[in-house]
Formats: C-alpha cells, sequence, structure tokens
C-alpha cells in the first residue's frame, strides 16, 4: 500500500519533440498575445473548474493543480518564443508550446495529453506550423 502512495508520474509533451527526429519540431507564426490566450483555452477547456495560475519563468504559461482524493498533479503549460522557417525559407518568430506534468494521480497523464492535444488543434487553427528553425 505504502509503495502505491509513493508511486507518480511525470512527462513532457512538446510542439519540438513531436516526432523522431527534429525536423518534425513546429513552431506557429503567432503573437504572445494569442499564444497566452490559446494555453488558457486549451486549460480551461479541459479543467473548467480549477483554480489557473500565472508562471513567469522558465518560459510564460499557466499551470492547474488537480486534486483527486489524496492524489494531485501539477500542469504546466508554457509557450516558448522561438523562430521556423516558412515556405520561402524565410526566418519567422512565433512560439512553441510544452506541457509539463507531474505527480500522483493516475489519469494526470490523460488530462496533460488532453490538453496538449487541445492546445496543438487550436494552434493550428491559429496558424499553419512551420519547422522549427531556432530559439529565439
Amino acid at each position: 500500500m505504502a509503495a502505491l502512495m509513493l508511486a507518480g508520474c511525470a512527462g513532457t509533451l512538446s510542439s519540438l519533440k513531436m516526432g523522431p527526429n527534429e525536423s518534425t519540431a513546429m513552431v506557429f507564426p503567432i503573437s504572445a498575445e494569442v499564444a497566452d490566450r490559446l494555453v488558457v483555452s486549451a486549460l480551461i477547456r479541459k479543467c473548467p473548474n480549477e483554480v489557473i495560475s500565472r508562471v513567469e519563468f522558465p518560459n510564460k504559461g499557466y499551470s492547474i493543480m488537480i486534486f483527486m482524493g489524496l492524489d494531485h498533479h501539477r500542469i504546466i503549460v508554457f509557450y516558448i518564443p522561438a523562430q521556423g522557417r516558412n515556405t520561402a525559407g524565410e526566418i519567422v518568430d512565433g512560439f512553441a508550446f510544452e506541457v509539463d506534468h507531474q505527480g500522483t494521480m493516475a489519469r494526470g497523464v490523460i488530462y496533460a495529453n488532453d490538453i496538449f492535444d487541445y492546445l496543438i488543434e487550436d494552434a493550428t487553427r491559429a496558424a499553419k506550423p512551420i519547422p522549427f528553425a531556432g530559439y529565439k
């Protein structure tokens, strides 16, 4: 029983690590305001009753803490300044997204995956993703 209570999980999902190699890394050519709105929207869509807190470091974003019985899970969603290369070969400013999660809640991984999926879906609607060219 003690081992079950101590068990936990953690992970990171990132638009910069979406495939087997860096050529699948995606940047969305959007403004900081749009990136911010997309992060909040994804969190509200999955966890409408949770308190959302602003995060400023190491990148801007938001976090939530989910509690279920004795278990908990913290999910932090960052929008990361990055650059991509458009079809004309030009370097374009934009943002990548990252979802970090950790905790003991078994469904926490599912929550994190859903938030990431919602975020990428909405970001793709806002702007066609372009290949990652570097950090800004």
